[in-house]
């Protein structure tokens, strides 16, 4: 128990002194969600940008677009100027507001240079509580809004559960940090002279860094909830046991790639790459429907799509699925079960 609790606090330690795995952790998918959240999320402060032309006549719609400082509001007498104004234009986007329908104008020119308009007026429908009717100069779309979980979501709904995920795939590192790392900083060597348990040092190691993954998941989450102001319906049992099993998982995944290297700079050169490829193609910034088939395939294999999934779930982005979650888990569970009595006979059988 002492070497558990040794290792432990200093695994803890370890992890929160080192700037590159703290700034792959929190920095590197803050940024990018930052980067995707503000492109296409929606998210813009500057009032200039965006010109909206409303009718005089729309008084409910009127107290809500005026309040929203995104948006530089000009009002119209009739119905024919605004859609000149719009189509010449001269306007980003027209809003009318009759029979209970919410009308949006779109110029597809001001939708290709601000490609979150469509986003910043869908929240317009959002507030006053309304379907959304979408006309792209000529083209009548009718939006209905689907909701699977508790919440109605929008891309950045979407996104923040993702980036969670993504922080979680510092758990690969670890395992190549305790298998392979140790190993050439002479720590294994140093640590079987003592005649330390194998099954204490690799559980403190592993319980504190999954700590600190579930911290920084934590921070994350309301880091992104405050920037965005985000609302969430959110099962936190569901999240927490979800970041720590993802955590485990991801060191599994860590423990079999330090299986196929014996040098820890090429052991930690595939996990970036893996790393990458995670960041892509498991529909975390983006629906795995916009890539072709065998991407998607790929994608559908990796972990961080079913960590990206079950923590949609927990945030109510996703309709609650008690089997998929069950299935998940217990795959984490087995699969860390063996990869543990791996682990044990492997950091010292290094040397």
């Amino acid at each position: 128990m002492n070497t558990f609790i040794t290792v432990f606090i200093a695994s803890f330690k370890t992890f929160l002194r080192d700037r590159l795995m703290l700034f792959f952790a929190i920095m590197f998918p803050l940024v990018f969600a930052l980067m995707f959240g503000f492109i296409f999320g929606g998210q813009t402060y500057d009032a200039s940008t965006i010109r909206i032309g409303i009718l005089k006549d729309n008084t409910e719609l009127q107290e809500v677009v005026t309040k929203d400082k995104r948006f530089t509001v000009i009002e119209y007498e009739n119905k024919d100027i605004l859609y000149s104004e719009v189509d010449k234009g001269k306007l980003n986007a027209g809003i009318i507001f009759a029979d209970d329908i919410l009308e949006l104008l779109l110029n597809r020119n001001a939708l290709m240079r601000m490609p979150a308009l469509r986003n910043n007026l869908t929240d317009l429908a959002v507030k006053l509580g309304k379907k959304p009717e979408v006309r792209e100069m000529g083209i009548k779309v009718e939006a209905i809004p689907i909701v699977g979980g508790k919440i109605q979501s929008e891309y950045l709904s979407y996104l923040i559960p993702g980036v969670i995920a993504i922080s979680l795939l510092t758990g690969m590192f670890t395992a190549l940090e305790i298998f392979l790392g140790y190993k050439k900083r002479g720590i294994i060597k140093t640590i079987t002279t003592t005649a330390a348990n194998p099954s204490s040092f690799v559980l403190g190691s592993i319980s504190g860094r999954i700590l600190t993954s579930t911290l920084i998941s934590i921070l994350l989450l309301l880091l992104l909830i405050v920037i965005f102001r985000l609302h969430y319906e959110i099962n936190w049992p569901l999240f927490l046991i979800t970041t720590f099993l993802g955590s485990l998982m991801m060191f599994s995944f860590g423990t079999l790639i330090s299986l196929f290297f014996t040098n820890y700079e090429a052991a930690n050169g595939f996990a970036n790459i893996l790393m990458t490829l995670m960041f892509f193609l498991s529909g975390v910034y983006f629906p795995l429907e916009f890539l072709p088939r065998t991407f998607r395939t790929i994608g559908m294999v990796l972990p961080a799509y079913h960590l990206a999934i079950t923590l949609r779930m927990a945030l109510g982005v996703d309709k609650l699925i008690i089997n998929y979650i069950y299935s998940v888990f217990g795959f984490i569970i087995l699969a860390t079960i063996v990869t543990f009595f791996i682990a044990q006979r492997r950091v010292f059988r290094i040397e």
